[in-house]
């Protein structure tokens, strides 16, 4: 990183752990995805952008505490992955069906 730029944590949690800012974030954007699968299997519409921008910070982030300390992070990383997975899934299932409600 050259001199001057900051990383996601520091600029969430300047002088904070940088494994608790992760944290943080992975939290949240746990959080957001099982909101999002509630909204999908309830015939809502959602928007992805916030899901994708909370995603790439959250994968800077662990980048940025280097090899030795985002090993730590790894099971959520796996977790998050599977839930975005279900999500899109959701997704998928519900385009499925209103299509074919559509058809009849």
């Amino acid at each position: 990183m050259h001199e001057g730029a900051r990383n996601a944590f520091e600029i969430a949690d300047p002088g904070g752990a940088p494994e608790a800012a992760v944290r943080r974030l992975a939290d949240a954007l746990h959080a957001m995805l099982h909101v999002a699968v509630s909204l999908v299997e309830a015939g809502r519409a959602i928007e992805l952008a916030g899901i994708d921008a909370m995603t790439g910070r959250l994968c800077a982030s662990v980048l940025d505490l280097g090899p030795e300390r985002s090993i730590l992070f790894r099971d959520d990383m796996v977790r998050l992955g599977d839930e975005i997975d279900r999500l899109m899934v959701t997704m998928t299932n519900r385009l499925r069906d209103a299509s074919a409600n559509t058809m009849k």
